[in-house]
């Protein structure tokens, strides 16, 4: 029997460098021949800062911001002094709007605790019937349960006053107090008027 020969065949010796080149060739390629010098983190800092103050005035030199210091109509408005028609709403002065305000109770009593004004007295002549007298005459008005009536109380004001005949003369404004079916009730309620010369 022939032995093996210990020489390699061309076959196997072309297969061989061509690994150590597959192998080692990235490296070698990498390389383009210049040596770096080596990044630190100063470096890296310094060419950080460098770029950013180049992007800021770059940016920043053309912006309006610079205008932004003072800008020359802001120091005085020159209708701000004085509103031409402030005393007056409409052509009617201030002190013409008049308002009245009131809580009353189930039994028609004016409550004492919350802020009441110009509501100079209430009458309870029938069940969900409010007569009201107040200190001018009323352009308008509404109603509505508070915190103590049933929930679903209405009421409904009613200018100039209907249905109070002798138990108020004069009432300015009747109100209707009903529960959510409609039944008229005797319920705690508010009230707000308002008058314009």
């Amino acid at each position: 029997m022939k032995m093996a020969s210990a020489r390699p065949s061309p076959a196997m010796l072309v297969a061989v460098i061509a690994m150590a080149f597959a192998i080692v060739g990235t490296a070698f390629a990498a390389n383009d021949g210049v040596i770096y010098p080596k990044l630190t983190k100063s470096k890296v800092k310094k060419i950080a800062q460098k770029q950013a103050k180049k992007q800021l005035k770059a940016n920043v030199k053309n912006s309006h911001v610079n205008l932004a210091d003072k800008a020359t109509t802001a120091d005085s408005a020159t209708n701000a002094d004085s509103a031409t028609n402030a005393e007056q709403l409409g052509g009617i002065p201030a002190a013409d709007y008049r308002m009245a305000y009131a809580e009353i109770s189930n039994t028609g009593t004016i409550k004492p605790d919350p802020p009441n004004a110009n509501v100079n007295q209430v009458t309870n002549p029938q069940t969900g019937l409010y007569c009201i007298d107040l200190a001018f005459t009323p352009a308008f008005g509404s109603g509505n349960g508070t915190g103590a009536s049933v929930n679903g109380t209405v009421a409904m004001v009613d200018i100039p006053a209907t249905n109070c005949g002798a138990s108020l003369p004069g009432a300015d404004a009747s109100v209707y107090v009903s529960n959510a079916a409609g039944t008229s009730v005797n319920e705690d309620f508010t009230v707000l008027f308002g008058a314009g010369a």
